[in-house]
């Protein structure tokens, strides 16, 4: 049977192996814990939970449009219909 490891001891061991200077897998191999096993506790201790128990509100910015300070003019060229192009704005000169 499988072994089951809690958050708090995979986190304690990722935390200590970071602040180490040995590899992933002799660190494994000197604690005595799988090396195919222990190398996914660094994403799953950093990982936010796949169920979310409150929903979150999305942020609202406020946002002021203003007109330019200068005026503008379409620069184009007449295309085809169905065809679709980036439009480009220039400053009209003077």
């Amino acid at each position: 049977m499988p072994k089951r490891y809690t958050p708090e001891f995979k986190k304690h061991h990722v935390d200590t192996w970071r602040a180490s200077t040995l590899t992933r897998r002799q660190y494994a191999e000197s604690q005595g814990i799988n090396e195919g096993t222990f190398k996914h506790w660094p994403s799953q201790i950093n990982a936010k939970p796949k169920h979310h128990t409150a929903v979150e509100r999305p942020e609202v910015l406020p946002i002021q449009i203003a007109r330019p300070s200068e005026p503008y003019r379409f620069c184009g060229r007449e295309l085809s219909p169905g065809t679709q192009a980036a439009r480009s704005f220039f400053p009209m000169e003077a």
